[in-house]
């Protein structure tokens, strides 16, 4: 006689697959998200080791450190010595409107549309230069990082900034800061 209230092999099987389809599911699905998460906190501590370079960088050039062109990379200490960092400083030139008009040399910020910048002048460092920091983890590749950049510009000369004509601007009525435009029409009382 037949039991009609067990199972049969068949259906216990069936159940057994359905089951174990179901856990590898979940399971491929706990591990993408470990991985995302892993992935995710990588990237917030990459974020924040380049902010903090970024802040040993300003404080360098407040010591008055000088700013090197080209490429510097290297490795964080422990406990963040799985990650790499990289500097690239490149001088940089503004381009020019199509309609300037010419008539007064352009500052050395900017460069005429269509012509290559012009080359450091000897003795004088660029005015103008990007800054890049990179980081990331041993296993990326530096490019494939969004860096995170900053556009640095020399301070200006003080002896040439002493030079300039204390005189109003007769073309455009501008008045030197801390002058005083002469009062025209203007009678004084006795």
């Amino acid at each position: 006689m037949r039991n009609d209230h067990a199972f049969t092999l068949i259906e216990v099987l069936i159940a057994v697959l359905i089951v174990s389809l179901v856990f590898g599911l979940l399971l491929e699905s706990v591990t993408q998200n470990l991985k995302d998460l892993g992935r995710s906190r990588a990237d917030s501590r990459a974020a924040q080791l380049g902010v903090d370079r970024m802040r040993e960088l300003k404080l360098a050039l407040e010591a008055g450190e000088k700013l090197e062109d080209g490429v510097q990379e290297g490795v964080f200490a422990e406990p963040d010595e799985d990650m790499k960092w990289q500097i690239t400083v490149t001088p940089q030139t503004l381009p020019l409107p199509a309609d300037y008009p010419g008539e007064l040399p352009p500052s050395p910020l900017f460069a005429k549309a269509n012509e290559p910048p012009a080359a450091p002048q000897a003795g004088l460092e660029p005015p103008l230069r990007l800054v890049q920091v990179r980081v990331w983890t041993g296993d990326e590749d530096p490019e494939s990082v969004e860096p995170l950049v900053v556009l640095l510009a020399a301070p200006p000369d003080p002896t040439k900034l002493q030079q300039q004509p204390q005189t109003p601007n007769a073309q455009n009525g501008q008045v030197p800061p801390g002058t005083q435009k002469p009062a025209t029409g203007q009678k004084s009382k006795k």
